[in-house]
Parts: C-alpha cells; structure tokens; sequence
C-alpha cells in the first residue's frame, strides 16, 4: 500500500513533508473528483483499489469530509459501501 496513514491538515498543508503522506482534506478532495468522474456509485472497496491504499483510509477521507458520507447498513463491511456525495 502506498497511503498507509493521513497526515493533519492544520500542521501540514497538502503533504507531510517527513512522511510523504497526504493530508485527510488533499486525499478527500481528491477522492471526490475521482468517485464523482466515475458517473456512477463507487464503493470503498473500489476507492482503495484506485487509490492503492485499505478501506479504512477512505473510511477516513470520506468521515472526515463535510460533503461525503458512507452510505448502506452500518454493519455491512467497510470495502462494500458506497461513497455518497451531498449535492448529487
């Protein structure tokens, strides 16, 4: 995996400088255009693959976003949940 961790936003801008790791807000953003380009519903699990990282990252990205949440029971496994957007 790539992107094992996110750095924090206020200390870091886009990347953390020691860790090369994005910050939740730059890997959220960019997850947002990704998801929506596909013109269709994504899951976690689709996410992870294209961004070469574990559904827990992008469980991350998408909490951490005011305009994303996690749609489908709860309980389902993470990979098979689909990113929502707000606006759509």
């Amino acid at each position: 995996m790539w992107i094992t961790e996110l750095a924090d936003d206020a200390e870091n801008g886009a990347w953390d400088h020691e860790t090369g790791m994005p910050t939740v807000l730059y890997f959220s953003n960019a997850l947002q255009v990704w998801s929506m380009a596909q013109q269709r519903s994504t899951t976690v699990g689709e996410a992870a693959l294209a961004f070469n990282t574990t559904p827990e990252i992008i469980g991350q990205a998408v909490e951490a976003a005011a305009w994303m949440f996690l749609e489908g029971p709860a309980d389902a496994p993470l990979r098979d949940r689909v990113i929502g957007h707000d606006g759509e």
